[in-house]
């Protein structure tokens, strides 16, 4: 299967208004689903149980490393440290408004559309709502909405 299939296929399965942690295996209805846990459930869907080793990292449980999670991707071998998204490829996204203090955050997979259509990229994400949330946008204005911003692109699993 695509990586592209793969992510898409696993985001619709943690959604429909269930919050899964699948460190644990637990889930449980709830009307916000958390966005570094949404992504955390893509990742160990795609890339199976290894990723769980991770799971810390991957949920920033340790504001004094507000990147944790793009380096874990990098430690996993699921991705690579990139400044800008590569065209046709899926991302791991970690945006921060202020990291002294630590504030207002959030985790997407970003779809970097090969061109000529590169200014319309998709973003999924957690939503309060009970699917995930798309939009279309470029990098630009997805990147610009983040003061600090490190990215990921994936590898095929």
């Amino acid at each position: 299967m695509s990586l592209d299939r793969d992510i898409l296929v696993s985001a619709l399965r943690n959604v429909s208004g269930r919050h899964y942690d699948t460190s644990t295996g637990a889930s449980r209805r709830k009307n916000n689903t958390d966005c570094s846990r949404f992504a955390f459930a893509v990742l160990v869907d795609v890339y199976g149980a290894r990723v769980k080793d991770e799971h810390n990292a991957l949920h920033i449980t340790d504001g004094a490393h507000p990147f944790s999670n793009v380096e874990a991707i990098v430690r996993l071998g699921i991705g690579e440290e990139v400044d800008e998204p590569l065209p046709g490829r899926w991302h791991y996204f970690q945006g921060w408004k202020s990291l002294d203090p630590l504030a207002s955050g959030h985790t997407t997979l970003f779809y970097a559309a090969p061109t000529p259509f590169v200014g319309e990229s998709l973003v999924l994400q957690a939503t309060p709502l009970d699917a995930p949330w798309c939009d279309f946008r470029s990098w630009e204005d997805h990147a610009k909405r983040w003061r600090f911003v490190r990215l990921a692109v994936l590898t095929e699993s």
